[in-house]
């Protein structure tokens, strides 16, 4: 199993992730994160309700194959005060109802900032 951030795979100066939101709403942010991610993994095959340690959040679920092979990717997303959030899990195609198991526990565990 491997995970890695989003930040390994999008450059800081393209990605909403990781600063201010700039009062963007979830869909807003959701739409943008879609969008940086396009030309690597595609287009999500799931976008999900979800929430992120009580956050309303968005799950986005991919298929990419990627340097190393096919890949699942959960990408979670949330706005919560003047942040935004995204936490990615990248594993090896095939273990995909264990891995979301394990994402969705991360998920409840995380404690946003506000």
């Amino acid at each position: 199993m491997s995970s890695t951030s989003s930040a390994a795979r999008s450059s800081p100066s393209s990605s909403p992730v990781g600063r201010d939101p700039g009062g963007a709403t979830l869909n807003q942010f959701v739409i943008a994160t879609i969008l940086n991610n396009e030309e690597t993994l595609g287009s999500p095959e799931k976008n999900d309700e979800a929430t992120l340690g009580g956050v309303p959040a968005r799950l986005l679920t991919y298929h990419a194959n990627l340097p190393g092979g096919d890949f699942y990717v959960l990408d979670a997303l949330a706005v919560s005060g003047k942040y935004g959030y995204e936490l990615a899990w990248f594993s090896p195609a095939g273990r995909e109802p264990a891995d979301r198991a394990r994402f969705e526990l991360l998920l409840a565990w995380f404690a946003p900032t506000s």
